[in-house]
């Protein structure tokens, strides 16, 4: 247990915008809790991750935080006579069970998968909870708002109700008598999902709404106190494995306990559907917002491969530098080493232009040596480069089906289709401007697939094969490096010239290969030989250039 503690605490560093930060979001965290009875996790937990702090970490800083304030919003509302004190202590003793097999299933996930495995469990949890329960609320809520009689109970509710499995409890505050044995699975899964995910309350409220048959009012002031108990029991037993941002409790709990207050007051003031249609709202809302942040835990091969060698990491910078250095929008950038060329491209070239702009800027990068680059295309870029490791990663195509269903929230049929698509125009794009296949093992060095791995034994082997002397670099390799990227700055500052254009680049020496129409050749041969001569010798590095205009051969 030390040391998956030890993994998983990486504290991040505070500064006065990160305060800021954190006390709003706590802020409104309360606000949302005080109002709707859930302990605001649905925006505290993304919003810590946002900073860089760990899943787990964040899980256990927000349940820290969530029985002082639960507690605060719970009296709030017990004055305004909302709070069924029994249920909720019945409630609360299933779900402080729940809190343990959720922590326990939690480390689980971390000593199994490490970091990046436990981040994406809590952000596929968060989406994929947040998604279901949040639209059927939502819809549910606006059914409501169209009854005449107001809220109803539901029929499972009824069902539920009706079964005499002793012992029958009456709970005066919900006006209900139901089986205690039927509060149970509700609190254990309030409990399990708060442990894990720390979005308790969004399992804890609609249980009790549509499985028991409590009004929402009611509902969400009694989660409140099913929230003290399970905070209180889930810190302490995430202190003892010392995961708590102590830090960011404090800064969070000041925010969410002026919030808490605020958000009690609202609920005098309206309606029970509205509490309904605020909860589906703001849970489909940060369903979307935690969908977006998942690819980012793709990136962790590369990141903690860069941080093991201590290499720089680069990625979408060198689509960001080439946009400001060609003025060219990053999107269109985006499109050149992704989309297949379409048939406007072969008349004008434009993707070759676009490349060419990006591979200057990429081995500019690589030039440097020590660099880790994910992303798409980069092994065209270095042929012949003996020091550059070039690795594929892949993955089973039901995992990548199951990936993009959750991100995207679709169906398997057009998952599928959006991936057998994105993969037939990264063939075509490779086929119609190298004349190769993106697939073929024999352009790689190692090609790692990851069904069985995690993202550290991929770490471990890449670390190991760039360490051989093979991928050493030598004054030769360094050579072909600097040449190559001397032929490629100077073909992006030529092509807006003449697209047709092959460069070469020796110690400085450049030789030019233009091909023009053979019909226009006697008349611009001349003249354009003069002007790739004159803006090829402006680029810096370059001694001296020779310049061929030769026909464009249409036939073999």
């Amino acid at each position: 247990m030390h040391d998956i503690a030890h993994e998983a605490v990486n504290f991040i560093d505070l500064n006065l915008l990160y305060v800021i930060f954190l006390f709003v979001v706590g802020f409104i965290g309360g606000l949302v809790s005080g109002f709707i009875g859930s302990g605001g996790a649905f925006v505290l937990t993304p919003g810590m991750m946002s900073l860089g702090v760990p899943g787990t970490v964040a899980v256990a800083s927000n349940m820290c935080h969530k029985f002082p304030k639960a507690m605060v919003g719970a009296y709030k509302r017990y004055k305004y006579g909302q709070v069924d004190l029994k249920l909720g202590i019945i409630i609360a003793i299933s779900a402080g069970v729940g809190v343990q097999i959720g922590i326990k299933l939690q480390n689980f996930i971390l000593e199994k998968w490490g970091q990046a495995g436990s981040n994406l469990y809590v952000s596929f949890s968060f989406v994929a909870i947040l998604l279901i329960v949040g639209s059927y609320v939502f819809y549910d809520a606006l059914k409501s708002s169209k009854s005449k009689g107001g809220e109803k109970v539901s029929s499972l509710a009824q069902k539920l109700q009706s079964i005499h499995l002793p012992p029958m409890i009456h709970f005066k505050t919900a006006n209900m008598t139901i089986s205690l044995w039927i509060t149970v699975p509700v609190g254990l899964a309030t409990g399990m999902l708060a442990a894990t995910i720390a979005v308790g309350g969004f399992i804890g409220v609609p249980g009790m709404i549509y499985v028991l048959g409590v009004s929402s009012l009611i509902a969400s002031a009694t989660e409140l106190v099913v929230a003290f108990f399970m905070g209180f029991a889930g810190s302490v037993n995430w202190g003892l494995h010392g995961m708590i941002d102590i830090r960011l409790t404090l800064i969070i709990l000041a925010g969410s306990l002026l919030g808490v207050q605020l958000g009690a007051i609202g609920t005098t003031y309206v309606k029970e559907h509205v509490i309904k249609i605020v909860m589906g709202t703001i849970m489909l809302m940060v369903a979307v917002s935690r969908a977006l942040a998942i690819p980012a835990y793709l990136k962790e091969v590369a990141e903690k491969t860069a941080q093991k060698l201590g290499y720089d990491c680069i990625s979408r910078d060198i689509l960001l530098d080439a946009s400001q250095q060609f003025n060219i929008p990053e999107i269109k950038l985006k499109r050149a080493i992704h989309d297949a060329p379409s048939v406007l491209d072969r008349f004008t070239n434009g993707k070759e232009r676009y490349i060419a702009y990006i591979q200057a800027a990429l081995l500019k990068y690589l030039r440097e040596d020590n660099i880790v680059y994910h992303g798409l295309a980069g092994h065209f870029f270095v042929k012949g480069v003996s020091h550059v490791l070039k690795v594929r990663i892949i993955a089973d195509m039901e995992d990548r089906i199951r990936f993009e269903m959750e991100q995207e929230n679709i169906s398997y049929k057009d998952a599928l289709g959006i991936l057998k698509k994105d993969d037939e125009q990264r063939r075509k794009w490779s086929q119609d401007l190298y004349g190769i296949d993106t697939a073929d093992p024999s352009l790689y060095d190692l090609v790692i697939h990851i069904k069985k791995m995690t993202a550290d034994d991929a770490v471990d082997l890449i670390c190991y094969a760039v360490r051989m002397a093979r991928f050493q670099t030598s004054p030769q390799s360094q050579k072909v490096m600097n040449d190559l990227t001397l032929a490629a700055e100077v073909k992006a500052a030529l092509i807006e010239l003449t697209p047709n254009i092959e460069v070469i680049a020796d110690d400085g020496a450049v030789c030019l290969k233009a091909r023009v129409n053979q019909s226009h050749m006697t008349d611009v041969a001349n003249r354009l030989s003069d002007d790739l001569e004159e803006s090829a010798k402006a680029v810096s590095g370059v001694k001296n250039v020779k310049v061929e205009v030769l026909p464009i051969c249409l036939y073999n």
